[in-house]
């Protein structure tokens, strides 16, 4: 663990494997290797480990969690969105796998599900900026401009991104708010 924690997750591999070839069934060791293929972005390859290690820890959320963003990777979201809320049924006070929940939801298209999950992030973390911006997209898809906008000046208010500013800067033209808009 400490290799990856110290941004050398292709060294952790290797280890990984070591000790998988001593104890099969370490189901930290399977979930360490499924996260280096996920930070590798090798989510084909992440697959395997992460579904050996929630068959050996099938309570634990940070598995369940990186399942669902593996899954959503693969293009499997409705699989993901069946993690996420196995992982919500064991902590549904995590603002961020509420937040994941939506990420997945948005992308499917289901913008007024995406939009309750954020909701639910926000508050268990008001200050989570990521949330407020990704609010802002569903919100944008709804067609509810000016709560867009109040997600997007709440997201720059947090943490001022350029990008965050362009996406502002496009939901006040589009609400016609020319003058605001530059």
């Amino acid at each position: 663990m400490r290799l990856f924690n110290g941004g050398q997750p292709d060294q952790a591999a290797p280890l990984c494997q070591q000790v998988l070839q001593q104890q099969p069934n370490h189901a930290h060791a399977w979930q360490l290797l499924g996260m280096v293929h996920v930070v590798g972005n090798r989510p084909a390859e992440a697959l395997p480990a992460l579904q050996r290690a929630l068959a050996l820890n099938p309570r634990q959320t940070q598995i369940l969690c990186l399942l669902g963003t593996v899954l959503a990777r693969l293009g499997q979201s409705e699989q993901a969105i069946d993690h996420f809320r196995q992982a919500l049924a064991l902590a549904p006070q995590d603002a961020n796998i509420w937040y994941d929940l939506g990420n997945v939801q948005h992308g499917l298209g289901q913008h007024l599900q995406a939009l309750a999950s954020h909701d639910r992030a926000l508050a268990l973390a008001p200050g989570h900026a990521d949330a407020w911006l990704n609010r802002g997209h569903a919100l944008l898809e709804l067609h509810r401009l000016g709560d867009a906008i109040a997600s997007f000046e709440r997201a720059i208010d947090l943490r001022p991104r350029a990008s965050t500013w362009l996406l502002l800067g496009s939901a006040l033209e589009q609400a016609l708010r020319l003058p605001d808009a530059l």
